[in-house]
């Protein structure tokens, strides 16, 4: 969640950074993944896990937005200003409805008797979540595609804001 971002807006070893941050990632979805799946497979899981799980996956998603806004000098990818302030707004969106999630679970985490489990929103919101860091990763790492990248990265975005939304209703 450090080394990922640091790649992509430090350059430390020329563009090739932009490679290595983008397998660094996918190792990083991939194991966040199986590890999810083999908890509930193998009957692993916990309060403790079902707790820190979206905690982890906010440290890789945040740090990599914000390494993408970086990254692209502020977005200046997205051709419109009118895209790309409404690319913050959905940042904002997701960010207050995560610390929402975070303050009411730390309130009431007592007296839940099994943990908080992912509604199917969630579970759509998250894989969407992934599928933006991939493009985000991509768009950084393609430079004959970035364009049509960075608008799909703002697409997806745009997708996890509205079931942002919807969630705080569900859940």
């Amino acid at each position: 969640s450090v080394l990922v971002p640091h790649l992509f807006v430090v350059q430390p070893f020329g563009s090739i950074s932009n490679v290595i941050a983008t397998i660094f990632l996918a190792v990083a979805i991939v194991t966040d993944a199986a590890d999810g799946y083999l908890a509930r497979k193998l009957g692993q899981t916990t309060k403790a896990g079902k707790a820190l799980d979206p905690l982890g996956d906010k440290v890789i998603f945040y740090p990599m937005v914000v390494a993408f806004i970086l990254a692209t000098s502020g977005t200046t990818f997205i051709s419109s200003t009118e895209l790309r302030i409404a690319f913050y707004v959905c940042v904002a969106i997701m960010l207050i409805r995560d610390v929402l999630f975070f303050v009411w679970f730390f309130l009431y985490y007592t007296h839940l008797k099994d943990g908080v489990g992912a509604s199917m929103v969630d579970k759509v919101r998250m894989a969407t979540m992934c599928l933006w860091l991939g493009i985000a990763a991509l768009s950084l790492t393609i430079v004959i595609a970035r364009e049509r990248l960075v608008f799909a990265s703002f697409i997806c975005m745009a997708l996890i804001a509205v079931l942002s939304i919807i969630s705080v209703f569900v859940d």
